[in-house]
């Protein structure tokens, strides 16, 4: 088998594929439940700083996905 970037390019989009899949199958009660759960996980360990800097990181990623699909 074959290995190198292409094959682990079409891994990632393969696993990101799957998971946008599942994330818009969710009702809006199930989103917000696994929004709040990656939260609480991602913000363990993490000092006040750090939580600051990952939530302004993934509210950045929204915004620009909001003004690509604006234009």
């Amino acid at each position: 088998m074959a290995t190198g970037p292409n094959n682990f390019l079409c891994f990632t989009f393969k696993v990101f594929k799957e998971f946008s899949d599942w994330i818009f199958s969710l009702s809006g009660l199930d989103y917000t439940i696994a929004a709040v759960t990656i939260a609480i996980l991602l913000s363990k360990g993490l000092d006040v700083n750090e939580q600051n800097s990952v939530g302004s990181f993934f509210f950045l990623i929204g915004q620009v996905l909001i003004t690509m699909n604006a234009q």
